[in-house]
């Protein structure tokens, strides 16, 4: 059984102060997200826009699983972001009516 898993991406050790999110060395990051899309993984991703990291969802069988997908991150290997992973249910609008 698959579980939806968000990591909030935070600046991390080797962040460019001064350097907006775009101008961070990020490449191989995008890559990896991309690969992770292609293969089914990630669900939806994106920078937060006050330059303060991002934010991505996963599927993954377990909390252990995420934290894999996400400490390979290059990004996050690299420590230009921290990673912080928690278990998510995303609630049908309905359910707050």
């Amino acid at each position: 059984m698959t579980r939806r898993f968000v990591c909030i991406f935070t600046r991390g050790a080797q962040w460019q102060t001064g350097k907006p999110v775009f101008e961070q060395a990020l490449g191989p990051h995008v890559e990896y997200m991309k690969g992770l899309k292609r293969a089914g993984t990630l669900l939806a991703a994106g920078p937060f826009l006050d330059d303060r990291g991002g934010l991505a969802i996963v599927s993954a069988a377990s909390l252990e699983q995420a934290h894999e997908i996400f400490g390979q991150d290059p990004a996050v290997a690299t420590q230009v972001f921290a990673a912080e992973v928690h278990p998510w249910q995303a609630l049908h609008p309905k359910e707050f009516a």
